[in-house]
């Protein structure tokens, strides 16, 4: 798994961030968070996984990038929106998987 290095945030998980970073390599599944993913495999533009997810112990993707994180999924979903705009604005498409370079 990648942490995408300029990662995508709310304004409820900004200050935060470096601890849930942190706590997705522990044991236990890290709760209460949603994260904007994006592999080499997904047919989509992005997927919005719930941070049980992708953590703990028994979770390894090695192809799976976090791109963005929410303290819910409205707020993931609304910033998936916001993830897609910035694309758009910075390369005049919505290549989710080139901009991130996950192709």
């Amino acid at each position: 798994m990648k942490i995408y290095k300029h990662l995508y945030t709310t304004e409820t998980t900004k200050g935060v961030t470096g601890m849930i970073i942190k706590k997705l390599g522990g044991k236990r599944p890290l709760k209460g968070y949603w994260f904007l993913t994006v592999s080499g495999d997904c047919p989509g533009l992005m997927e919005i996984k719930r941070s049980e997810d992708v953590s703990g112990k028994n979770f390894s993707d090695e192809d799976l990038a976090i791109v963005g994180m929410a303290s819910s999924k409205e707020e993931a979903m609304l910033l998936s929106g916001s993830i897609l705009m910035d694309i758009k604005e910075k390369t005049g498409s919505f290549d989710v998987k080139k901009f991130f370079g996950r192709e």
